[in-house]
């Protein structure tokens, strides 16, 4: 937990938006009872669906900001689907490089975002609320987001859903996540099209 905990911690702050009520610890004690991590001690997210069949990776990438990736995503488009994800209620864990700490440049921590207006995270180092921006630890978003994680559940807690279709959308993704991973295809995949066409 010490090296690679903060996946653990970013993962449980995602799984309570979600309404699963789990600190890190009990998370990483479910993880370990399951063969939850690989050899490096790195998080296997197949072991997180199978204990939490209502939760889906639905979408890793990395930014252009991340220079030993063989696939790219361009900042700026990174951007507007990270911001986009949390309109819907979807958190997105966000890769990010800690002043000070291994290789200048490249990511080597996982922090929560809340907020993609103001750009708010929780943040395991340290346990506290921080701010992607200029004058910050990490920087403005276009330089800290090296990459992104998407977790889909069914969204509950946060946003305050400024509008009702960033809550439709958002249940909408959580649906469509389930689909990919064949669960409820056809009640599912009826639901989406309804909340799309506004029924």
């Amino acid at each position: 937990m010490r090296t690679h905990g903060c996946f653990t911690c970013a993962v449980a702050v995602a799984m309570n938006n979600y309404g699963h009520q789990i600190d890190p610890g009990q998370l990483n004690d479910k993880l370990n009872a399951i063969g939850g991590y690989d050899r490096e001690g790195l998080l296997i997210w197949s072991k997180l669906e199978e204990a939490y069949p209502a939760l889906v990776l639905a979408s890793a990438f990395d930014t252009t900001l991340m220079p030993t990736s063989g696939s790219h995503v361009l900042i700026d488009e990174a951007l507007t689907r990270i911001q986009d994800l949390v309109a819907m209620g979807i958190p997105v864990l966000v890769t990010v490089d800690v002043p000070g700490v291994n290789t200048p440049g490249l990511s080597d921590h996982i922090i929560c975002l809340t907020d993609a207006e103001k750009w708010l995270a929780n943040d395991s180092n340290g346990g506290v609320e921080v701010k992607l921006a200029e004058g910050y630890p990490y920087g403005p978003p276009e330089k800290a987001i090296f990459g992104a994680r998407v977790l889909v559940g069914s969204p509950t807690a946060f946003p305050d859903y400024s509008t009702r279709k960033d809550k439709r959308d958002g249940q909408a993704l959580w649906k469509a996540a389930q689909v990919s991973r064949g669960r409820n295809v056809a009640t599912y995949s009826r639901e989406i099209v309804k909340s799309f066409i506004g029924e």
